[in-house]
């Protein structure tokens, strides 16, 4: 299985949340799907066998965080047996898929406990998220066609409920209550958004500048509504 080079470039994820007790990483690793990894072993596989060792001897419950990105997935196929080397599917809690070619993502319900999602960068659609019943915290879907729908950022704060983060940007109070009130049309699209995948430094800067140009436009729209409704 190819390796490609790690650029070492610390990505938005990575910055974002917490760590997990335990990372294992099985990021830039060519391959269609995660049951072709079966065989492979991590890039960190020392050390993740190393601190598995030593989470035998702990009181704490030990919690593990899985990165998938920059692999060329299609689809998730055989991730939940992959997972299982390491830890039970209950274990899981943030799930790093970004930058992949995903059409489809109908295994995830089986990570009851995952908490970070990261699925920016793929081909999802509006569908792919409507019938996933996790508790997430924090989800990333921009850069996937879904995110051309104008009213995509509405939708998701409305179907997951415990939603803290949302493309790295916090969801307000006020924002979750206009969402409750909003009439979401999932057929409105945006038009000539380029999406991109961010494969280097040099894209991802862009596609970030990009985005909180887009988010702050959002942001006085929605400012522009609740006032509407104060009136």
């Amino acid at each position: 299985m190819r390796r490609k080079p790690n650029t070492n470039i610390k990505s938005d994820p990575e910055r974002f949340y917490s760590a997990p007790n335990i990372q294992i990483d099985f990021s830039n690793i060519d391959c269609a799907h995660p049951s072709q990894l079966q065989s492979e072993e991590a890039n960190n596989e020392a050390a993740v066998r190393k601190q598995m060792d030593a989470a035998k001897n702990s009181a704490h419950r030990t919690v593990f965080g899985v990165k998938l990105n920059d692999c060329e997935l299609i689809d998730l196929s055989g991730l939940s047996l992959l997972i299982q080397k390491y830890c039970q599917p209950n274990q899981l809690t943030i799930l790093d898929l970004r930058c992949n070619q995903l059409c489809s993502i109908s295994e995830l319900p089986a990570f009851t406990s995952l908490k970070y999602l990261y699925l920016h960068g793929n081909e999802l659609e509006i569908d792919c998220l409507q019938f996933i019943p996790l508790q997430l915290e924090n989800l990333t879907v921009h850069g996937n066609p879904l995110s051309l729908i104008v009213d995509y950022r509405t939708h998701f704060i409305n179907h997951f409920k415990e939603l803290k983060h949302l493309d790295f940007c916090p969801i307000t109070k006020n924002e979750r209550k206009w969402a409750e009130n909003a009439v979401v049309d999932l057929t409105v699209k945006r038009q000539n958004v380029v999406l991109q995948k961010m494969k280097t430094k040099g894209q991802i800067d862009e596609y970030r500048e990009k985005m909180k140009q887009e988010q702050q436009k959002q942001k006085e729209e929605l400012e522009k509504r609740m006032k509407k409704d104060q009136m």
